[in-house]
């Protein structure tokens, strides 16, 4: 992605993930692989050609080669260039434009 002419990474945390989506942008993954530790499951997936981790419930009928959808609330969105934060989002409609899919 690029930033004021400049590539970046966009980065978030697990528990800023929602999968249970009803409405409003969303991004599309690929699943690797699943696994289950302690009391959630581990998702393993490819947005594009990134590498995603995902936390889960445990149960959940997840498996390799599954597409999913999940959703990233903006403001939790961390923005890195070279290294280093450079930024946020800070819009509701940050990934309105988004077409990524695996």
């Amino acid at each position: 992605m690029e930033w004021g002419n400049r590539e970046v990474e966009i980065g978030f945390r697990p528990e800023d993930v929602k999968m249970e989506i009803e409405s409003g942008p969303v991004i599309h993954a690929r699943v690797e692989m699943g696994s289950n530790v302690g009391a959630e499951k581990h998702i393993y997936a490819r947005v594009g050609k990134s590498n995603i981790t995902l936390r889960y419930k445990k149960n959940a009928p997840i498996r390799a080669g599954d597409n999913i959808t999940f959703s990233v609330r903006p403001s939790a969105l961390h923005v890195f260039s070279d290294g280093k934060r450079v930024g946020g989002f800070q819009k509701a409609d940050a990934f309105s434009n988004s077409s990524d899919s695996p």
